[in-house]
């Protein structure tokens, strides 16, 4: 009964800590025609499994083919329409475009997540020329264990925009009134950048309602929701700069308090002019950001939607892997799938490489598969196999095989068993010694180990 008792608490405080951390969807916006951006987002994805693997493309509506009087009047005021059908020689960072319009009937198609009952689901919202901060799931966790401890019912968490022009007022909180200063989290205010948006399925259901028609561009319109401010109408100063309050209640909404630019804060560019308002004007954009986002230092050259892939067969199963990884020979083949050695050629490490195959088959095999790699993402030890990485062949809608990156052993247990080798009572002792270190480990459940 004891080591029921301590299972459940595993259990439970593992699905606590799914609720508090992680992400239900990471959705990328991205055009049809831009494969090269789309390809270089999810590189850096490819950094973080337990967000890949979460992973949808949203094609964005694009600009460029859009009929102004064919856009909804529901998602764009006619004012606006009339704003972007005007040339003019310098484009106002608030003024609707052909492009800003295309962005917002995106994010208003995007916002029907909020059709989703469970309020307690994250959807990760990016532009496909956001850039991650190298460590941005122990980031965007530690955001995201602050936004619950300051506000358990959060709507929105705006994590990317340009720190250079946006205000993030302190929180107000009362924890923090000691030291303002060590939060990590403010209320945002007027931004520039709508690189990426965290949002809980009420947050969506609000910035849907409140939001939409636009008749300035999307970050304009969603400062003047975070300083619940009144939609007006009139000149674009007016529309852009009145402060009449909103009626109801405010959105409940955080953002990160920015660190201070450093030399890889900000990629210099000569093209994109900008004009922020009258008297401030930009050449060049800053370099997007989710949370304190850094360059890229490497290039991690594929995805897991649309994947530039190779074949091998293997025991009469093709493998079908991103040309990334070679496979060298076969190591085992189990009731669940095959496992290969290969040469991960952007690391340069060796890994192997499981096949899981007819996935949705048999429903225990996908209970089987679904429970592992649930369990698998919260064990960080060196004495159990860690995941570097899972990605699908083909649609989410229709792959029917599932591809783990793991760890290379030189051999594992049960062919230690089976070969000839003598083994000693020093052999028992030492793999005796490493198994239960493993599952002490497990068993431990520790939430900061667990993270």
């Amino acid at each position: 009964m004891q080591a029921l008792s301590h299972a459940r608490e595993l259990r439970d405080r593992l699905l606590r800590q799914e609720r508090e951390r992680s992400v239900h969807r990471v959705l990328i916006i991205s055009l049809e025609r831009q494969p090269e951006r789309r390809r270089r987002f999810l590189q850096q994805l490819q950094r973080f499994p337990e967000l890949m693997c979460r992973a949808e493309w949203v094609k964005a509506v694009d600009g460029s083919k859009l009929q102004l009087p064919e856009v909804p009047k529901s998602i764009v005021d006619p004012v606006g329409i009339e704003d972007a059908a005007t040339p003019r020689q310098q484009v106002l960072g608030y003024v609707l475009t052909r492009g800003a319009i295309a962005l917002a009937w995106t994010l208003h198609d995007v916002f029907e997540f909020g059709n989703d009952q469970d309020d307690e689901h994250v959807y990760l919202l990016c532009e496909d020329d956001a850039m991650l901060s190298p460590s941005f799931t122990e980031d965007f966790a530690t955001l995201l264990a602050h936004a619950v401890r300051h506000d358990p019912f959060w709507e929105v968490l705006h994590v990317g925009y340009n720190v250079a022009s946006t205000t993030v007022r302190p929180c107000g909180h009362s924890s923090c009134a000691s030291n303002p200063a060590g939060c990590v989290l403010g209320r945002p205010g007027p931004l520039f950048g709508l690189y990426s948006l965290a949002v809980r399925p009420q947050g969506a259901r609000i910035l849907r309602e409140r939001l939409f028609p636009v008749s300035l561009q999307v970050d304009t319109e969603l400062s003047r929701v975070y300083q619940h401010l009144a939609k007006e109408t009139g000149s674009l100063e007016a529309r852009a700069y009145g402060h009449r309050p909103a009626s109801g209640a405010a959105l409940r909404a955080w953002g990160p308090v920015p660190k201070p630019p450093d030399s890889k804060t900000f990629e210099d560019t000569t093209q994109d002019w900008q004009v922020l308002n009258d008297k401030l004007r930009l050449e060049g954009r800053p370099s997007r950001r989710v949370l304190y986002v850094m360059s890229l230092e490497e290039e991690m050259p594929v995805d897991s939607l649309n994947l530039e892939t190779a074949s091998f067969t293997v025991q009469g199963s093709t493998f079908e892997v991103p040309k990334r990884y070679q496979i060298d020979e076969p190591m085992s083949h189990g009731a669940y799938g095959i496992v290969c050695s290969a040469e991960d050629q952007e690391l340069e490490e060796k890994v192997a490489l499981k096949k899981i195959e007819g996935v949705f088959e048999h429903i225990t095999i996908a209970k089987r598969t679904l429970r592992e790699l649930r369990i698998l993402r919260h064990l960080q030890h060196e004495n159990l196999m860690q995941v570097k990485n899972i990605f699908m062949v083909g649609s989410r809608s229709s792959f029917k095989e599932l591809y783990v990156v793991s760890e290379l052993m030189e051999t594992d247990l049960a062919s230690t068993l089976r070969s000839s080798q003598v083994l000693t009572d020093d052999h028992c002792q030492f793999f005796l010694y490493q198994i239960l270190r493993g599952m002490k480990y497990v068993h431990s459940a520790q939430a900061d180990e667990m993270s």
